[in-house]
């Protein structure tokens, strides 16, 4: 993981073989930079928060992570499961982070969790954002309720985050199972956004659609993305 400053690399501490970026933020003197860890091996043990850097037993998967001056601060996980079928205590980190934003002394990571627990309902955490290393959801058209087989991989993915005094935005994409076609899954994609929880959908399941960007300008909320009728070209 790195980022650059006027054109040169700065290179950020990681304690695994993988790391990526995906958002970065300044506060005064301060550069901080939102991203997973990556652990490929099972046998590594890896950090799990600030509470607790390293857990006794190994996991593997991604890792929430928080760099402040290229120092790693680790997030709790959004949803962990237990993959072991032979008891030595491997589990798997699902987190995956798109953003983050710094208001006055509170950081803001979004993402959630890639993945979850077949029939259980607690493990459903898709969307959502950690607000000073604590993770909050956001309602998804699967809360309440687990899937029971592969479709549950067309979930929603959150994309960015901005803050506006107590006010909270969060944008993303939804992707709906519409059946099969033959052999074919038939998706539809479709662009949304949440304030304070309460999810707004910005295109009908019409058009394909997707949500990326996000800027709030008092009271006007702009998102940044694709739209385009099913079947046809879609345009930013």
């Amino acid at each position: 993981a790195n980022y650059w400053r006027n054109g040169v690399p700065i290179y950020l501490q990681d304690s695994s073989a993988g790391a990526q970026s995906y958002g970065i933020a300044v506060s005064g003197s301060n550069v901080l930079v939102a991203g997973t860890e990556t652990y490929a091996e099972p046998k590594v043990d890896v950090p799990f928060s600030p509470l607790t850097p390293f857990m006794s037993y190994a996991k593997y998967g991604s890792i929430a992570v928080c760099w402040t001056n290229g120092a790693p601060s680790y997030v709790s996980s959004s949803f962990e499961w237990n993959v072991d079928e032979n008891d030595t205590g491997i589990t798997y980190l699902p987190d995956y982070v798109t953003g983050i934003v710094v208001n006055g002394s509170d950081t803001y990571l979004v993402g959630g969790s890639n993945s979850f627990s077949i029939g259980v309902p607690s493990s459903l955490h898709f969307t959502g954002y950690w607000k000073n290393g604590g993770f909050y959801d956001l309602p998804n058209k699967f809360t309440g309720t687990a899937p029971n087989d592969s479709t549950g991989w067309f979930s929603p993915k959150a994309a960015a985050i901005a803050v506006s005094g107590n006010d909270v935005y969060v944008s993303g994409t939804n992707q709906n199972w519409l059946g099969m076609n033959g052999a074919q899954y038939v998706i539809n994609y479709q662009a949304m956004f949440w304030k304070n929880g309460a999810l707004t959908y910005l295109a009908s399941t019409d058009y394909n659609s997707g949500a990326s960007g996000l800027c709030v300008s008092g009271s006007d909320v702009y998102v940044a993305g694709y739209l385009g009728p099913v079947g046809k070209a879609t345009h930013a």
